[in-house]
């Protein structure tokens, strides 16, 4: 049976915003699209019931926006309603591998043109600025994005960094002009490339220090021959 399915649930975002978390772990990818509003009403709940018991792939081909009954062979999102004291809302998860992110639904329902390329080791994650969310939610104000990683990064053009983590903040006014572009090594760990920089630093001290002893020894000796 078919019914009217809010689509990605971001048919609920009456002046809220999305937060879109991706976790790369390895060859895995885990993805979730979080929303959650504090100012809502009894439709708003119903919307939110409705989208919880509806069903979405998580491979953009399968996706049917009138459609919400599960089919054999098809994976899908895991849905989780959340609700405290004064948030109620909804979450979509799915781990994919690499392989299979490309096709993901969430991400290309916001941007049909974004890509996930790969040249030797180097992994990356482009958003090419045609976020079409903004243009079918109108209501839709803010898309928070992050992304999670010990990769060793090469390449990125987040608005803030913390740790591990790379933070984007599109608005809708720029909505049209603001790209994304996150590169990263496939094989190797950030934690890696920081041992290197302490052990090069180590060696520098070491270096040092063993240079000034030998300059002290030699002016010593120098002294006792004269």
């Amino acid at each position: 049976m078919k019914k009217i399915i809010l689509l990605i649930c971001l048919v609920l975002l009456t002046g809220c915003s999305a937060n879109y978390n991706l976790v790369i772990d390895e060859n895995i990818y885990h993805e979730s699209l979080e929303i959650a509003n504090s100012n809502y009403d009894d439709t708003y709940k119903s919307q939110i019931e409705n989208a919880f018991n509806a069903s979405m792939p998580a491979d953009i081909n399968y996706y049917d926006p009138v459609s919400t009954h599960k089919v054999d062979g098809i994976n899908y999102y895991t849905i989780e309603k959340n609700i405290d004291d004064s948030n109620l809302g909804i979450t979509y998860k799915y781990d994919f591998y690499y392989e299979n992110y490309q096709n993901s639904t969430i991400v290309k329902l916001f941007d049909p043109k974004s890509e996930l390329l790969q040249n030797n080791n180097i992994v990356s994650l482009n958003a090419t600025a045609d976020y079409k969310v903004f243009l079918k939610y109108p209501e839709l104000d803010k898309l928070n994005i992050k992304i999670t990683t010990n990769k060793k990064v090469y390449t990125h053009n987040a608005d803030r960094v913390s740790g591990n983590d790379y933070y984007w903040i599109i608005l809708k006014d720029d909505s049209t002009s603001k790209k994304i572009n996150f590169s990263y090594d496939k094989y190797e760990d950030k934690k890696n490339v920081v041992e290197e920089k302490s052990n090069k630093i180590i060696y520098i001290i070491l270096g040092g220090i063993l240079f000034v002893g030998c300059l002290f020894l030699f002016i010593k000796i120098k002294n006792s021959n004269k």
